[in-house]
């Protein structure tokens, strides 16, 4: 038999035992020189020292030829002679793939490396199954964790910002360069930094290098990065695998109460949504083997007793499986186990065809998060994400919402296109419909339009109401924080003004507007701490949402999907209410509702009466 048809993945043999993978061993050559490979099978158990390769794959449509060289050996029957053959292919790689592989080849000597994109076959549905449950060991087990950044760019001054984070590293080195701070974000907004795989591969990882160009560091480089930020209440937060995976000595967490697992899981993926995955599925799969490894930190057992493994049953990786199976299944186990409030993570519209919106789309996520000059919490795509509200009061010590008699179930329906799918029963009461709705507020694009909110009031959302002689409207903007009255009206009064100055430029990750303004969420940097953090409540109530009047007089902040004619309901079990659409293909006799997310209308749930049974879909 021919070399080439011994395999039926380019240049590497079938994986048919439980604890075997491939290797890369990238072939020495010059700088420009094709990229040349040869593929080795390896055990976990018995395997040659190794690297593993950190990066972003980039668009999967452009891409490169690397040759891979298949070795086979050869006996012939009538001699003791043994005979070595080669059979060269191509394998279309990713052009960052290939950037990679050309930085990191050596001039003169082979370099072993794990690289997912090459030593998993992608075509295969059955080996990424395999491989995916492999890979924190391949990880762990590797010698070394190289995060490629990409090449080096002037434009960006990346060979400023590494050479600065490498002196941060070494005490001999006494140049006194100082951060530039544009070079820091430019690195910081690099694509790796958006992936979530990373949090994986870096935390997993013995120890863990940045190369990006020609300049290469230790990944502990980046702790001077949080001192930096720390110290700076103007500088932007750092991207949320910074701020998880600087610290990775697990200390004092043995003794600080564990939330159970599920509740984990939930916090986790919603810490993680505004990061990237080529796949959706990989949303989740990516993320369970950290909390496989605070389990060990923590020195927890499956069979200790604790609480702290999941009672329910999590999708293990299965790529058969479509993603919407896969977050529907989650989804239900979620709500099973954590109750309705699991609800609030709901973020439409959905990437995933076919999915139920009462089940979470962790692949897909809008502007809300929470913020703050003092709290570190950034707001952008692939930053970190807290909202404490919609997960804080999921679980008390010990005892989850879930727990006792449930006020919902689920039940499978056929839809009308003829797919069997899943909907929630519910018990639900419309408080009202919107008929007014208010421009999007986008802090980070120094939007937060409260004049025209306040255009689409009537007079008597407008005029001083309580002890505090606050209006309705002015309520609204803060939620249920409102210490400071005098604070709450002067806040206001600052982000008018700042509109009415006028429209400003593209500034993203600048310390001020291009007219020498401070930027929208540094409006009230100067203030004392006590009053600034409260004033920027502000931001973060009103970020992301679009304000709300409805034909029953509440007032509220609906999420970025919501549309004039939408209703506001009310769930029992859900400690907020939610912003619904008719789902228009059922019974009529039943209320059947798509949601569109969580809002806030202050008192909508004390309003609500006459709940019926309703489902969603």
């Amino acid at each position: 038999m021919d070399a080439a048809e011994s395999y039926s993945y380019p240049g590497g043999g079938e994986l048919d035992l439980e604890d075997t993978f491939r290797l890369v061993e990238v072939q020495p050559g010059e700088r420009d020189a094709p990229v040349t490979v040869h593929l080795l099978a390896a055990s976990l158990h018995g395997c040659p020292q190794y690297e593993a390769l950190s990066y972003a794959w980039g668009d999967a449509t452009q891409t490169e030829a690397i040759h891979v060289v298949a070795l086979a050996s050869r006996g012939d029957a009538s001699s003791t002679t043994t005979t070595t053959t080669t059979t060269t292919t191509s394998l279309s790689v990713t052009r960052s793939c290939a950037a990679a592989l050309r930085r990191l080849r050596l001039p003169t000597e082979p370099r072993l490396l794990w690289i997912d994109a090459i030593c998993i076959d992608q075509s295969s549905v059955p080996e990424r199954n395999h491989q995916l449950s492999l890979m924190p060991q391949i990880y762990s087990g590797a010698a070394c964790v190289v995060v490629y950044l990409g090449e080096s760019s002037d434009a960006e001054d990346s060979d400023d910002a590494m050479d600065w984070l490498r002196e941060t590293q070494d005490p001999w080195l006494t140049s006194g360069r100082q951060a530039v701070p544009g070079a820091i974000s430019s690195l910081l907004g690099r694509p790796w930094f958006l992936r979530t795989w990373v949090l994986q591969e870096i935390q997993l990882a013995r120890r863990a290098s940045v190369v990006c160009g020609t300049r290469e560091v230790g990944w502990e480089a980046l702790n001077e990065l949080r001192y930096m930020i720390d110290n700076n209440s103007r500088a932007e937060p750092l991207p949320y695998a910074v701020q998880s995976l600087t610290d990775k000595s697990g200390r004092g967490r043995r003794k600080t109460w564990v939330p159970p697992y599920p509740v984990r899981l939930l916090q986790l993926l919603q810490n993680t949504r505004y990061l990237e995955a080529t796949d959706a599925r990989n949303k989740l799969y990516a993320v369970l083997p950290l909390l496989d490894w605070e389990d060990q930190q923590r020195n927890l057992s499956v069979d200790s007793g604790d609480g702290n493994h999941a009672p329910f049953a999590i999708p293990k990786g299965d790529y058969s499986r479509s993603p919407a199976e896969t977050f529907a299944q989650l989804g239900r186990a979620l709500i099973d186990t954590l109750g309705l409030n699991v609800l609030c993570s709901i973020v439409t519209p959905t990437k995933v065809p076919g999915l139920p919106t009462w089940a979470p789309d962790w692949s897909t996520h809008a502007l809300r998060s929470s913020r703050g000059t003092k709290g570190r919490t950034h707001l952008r795509k692939g930053w970190a994400f807290s909202d404490a509200r919609a997960s804080s009061s999921l679980v008390s010590r010990g005892t989850a919402d879930g727990a006792g008699d449930k006020p919902w179930r689920f039940s499978e329906y056929m839809t009308p296109e003829g797919s069997q799918s899943t909907q929630l029963h519910v018990r639900a009461a419309t408080v009202g419909t919107i008929v007014q709705l208010g421009e999007l507020c986008d802090v980070y694009r120094d939007y937060l339009p409260l004049e025209q909110w306040e255009s689409i009031c009537e007079p008597r959302h407008l005029g001083e109401t309580g002890p505090e002689m606050l209006t309705p409207f002015v309520e609204t903007l803060f939620g249920t924080l409102r210490p400071y009255a005098d604070m709450m009206l002067e806040a206001v009064q600052k982000v008018k003004e700042f509109h009415r100055q006028g429209p400003i430029g593209q500034h993203d990750g600048k310390a001020t507007c291009p007219d020498g303004r401070a930027l929208l969420r540094h409006l009230f940097v100067s203030w004392t701490p006590s009053y600034r953090v409260q004033a920027e409540q502000i931001f973060s109530h009103c970020h992301g949402r679009k304000f709300f009047v409805a034909d029953t007089g509440f007032l509220g902040l609906a999420p970025e999907a919501a549309v004039v004619g939408d209703r506001v309901v009310g769930i029992e079990g859900l400690k907020v209410p939610v912003v619904a659409r008719s789902a228009g293909d059922s019974d009529a006799s039943v209320l059947a509702l798509r949601l569109v997310g969580q809002c806030y209308a202050e008192g909508a749930l004390n309003a609500a009466v006459g709940y019926e049974e309703a489902i969603i879909r």
